[in-house]
C-alpha cells in the first residue's frame, strides 16, 4: 500500500485525480514508487533486533537509514520558500547526516561525531534508544508532508532550485537502496526473511525465460562530450550531482564493450 492510499479517506488520492497538474502527479508518483521500494528493502529485515546490527563498520546501524531516508528528503524540502516546518526535534537533527570516517583510520570528522561510536557495541546500545516503531511514525509523518506539499504548495516546476530539490531527494533515496541492498548482503542469514527473497527471485524467473547472447560489441572512435553545462535552462533542465559539472569534450578511441552488463555465471567462468 502506498502512502497516499493509507492516509485516512484516501484524500490525496481524490485531489491528486482532480486538481493537481500531471507534472505534480510524476512526482508524487515517483516518490511513492521510491518509498514503496525501500519499504520492500526493510520488511526482508526478520525482526526488530535486526535493525539494531551494524553489517559494516564504516556504517551505522541500519536503524539509522529507515531514518536517515524521509529525513534527508524533509531536510531538501525546507530549501523551499515558505517551508520550514519540524517534523522532530530530536529526529530531524539526528538522522539528517551519516557520518563518513576515514577509509583508512575509521576516524570521524564531523562536528557531531561525539554522538556515534565506532565501537559496534556502543554503537548498538545507543541506537536502542531509538524504538523501530517510533522510526516509522517519524517516517510516515515526513512522508505525508512531503505529499501535502506537493498537492498544496503549489510548486513552481520550471523553477531550477524547485527541480534541484526534487531531484536531490529521489535520488538520495536510490542510492541509499543500493547501500542498503550491499549492507544487508553483509548480514546473517538469519537476519533475512528467506521467505519473501524466495518470492521475488521465482518472480523474476518468470519474467527472464532466457538470457541474451552477451556478444562483443565495437564502437568507432570520435569526438564525445562528458559531464553537464552550468548554465541548463528550465526548458533543457536535467539534474546533475556537482561532480558532473562542467561539460568537458575529449576523444575516446575506438574500444570494444560487451552489450549487455557482466553475469554471475560469465564471472564463474572467467
Amino acid at each position: 500500500m502506498n502512502v497516499i492510499e493509507s492516509l485516512p479517506n484516501n484524500h490525496y488520492q481524490s485531489m491528486i485525480d482532480k486538481k493537481i497538474q500531471s507534472d505534480v502527479t510524476y512526482w508524487i508518483n515517483k516518490f511513492n514508487q521510491l518509498w514503496n521500494r525501500s519499504d520492500q528493502l526493510f520488511s526482508l529485515l526478520r525482526s526488530p533486533d535486526d535493525y539494531y546490527k551494524q553489517p559494516i563498520e564504516l556504517r551505522l546501524p541500519l536503524l539509522f537509514y529507515l531514518g536517515h531516508l524521509p529525513c534527508f528528503s524533509w531536510a531538501q524540502f525546507r530549501h523551499l520558500n515558505g517551508i520550514n516546518d519540524i517534523i522532530d526535534n530530536t529526529y530531524d537533527d539526528l538522522f539528517v547526516r551519516g557520518v563518513d570516517p576515514d577509509v583508512q583510520t575509521g576516524v570521524v570528522e564531523h562536528t557531531h561525531s561525539s554522538r556515534f561510536s565506532t565501537n559496534i557495541k556502543d554503537e548498538e546500545n545507543y541506537w536502542r534508544s531509538f524504538t523501530v516503531q517510533s522510526v516509522n511514525e517519524y517516517k510516515k509523518k515526513v512522508r505525508e508532508q512531503i505529499l501535502r506539499v506537493l498537492v498544496h504548495g503549489n510548486l513552481d516546476l520550471n523553477n531550477l532550485h524547485t527541480l534541484n530539490v526534487l531531484n536531490i531527494a529521489t535520488e538520495h533515496e536510490m542510492l541509499h537502496q543500493e547501500t542498503l541492498m550491499y549492507l544487508f548482503v553483509q548480514l546473517p542469514i538469519e537476519s533475512l526473511r528467506m521467505d519473501i527473497i524466495t518470492e521475488m527471485d521465482l518472480r523474476q524467473t518468470s519474467v527472464v525465460s532466457s538470457l541474451p547472447e552477451n556478444r562483443w560489441v565495437t564502437l568507432p572512435g570520435g569526438q564525445t562530450s562528458l559531464g553537464k553545462p552550468y548554465n541548463d535552462q528550465p526548458s533543457t533542465f536535467s539534474f546533475g550531482w556537482d561532480n558532473e559539472f562542467p561539460r568537458e569534450s575529449c576523444h575516446v578511441p575506438s574500444f570494444q564493450i560487451q552489450s549487455h552488463p557482466l553475469r554471475n555465471g560469465d564471472f564463474l567462468q572467467f
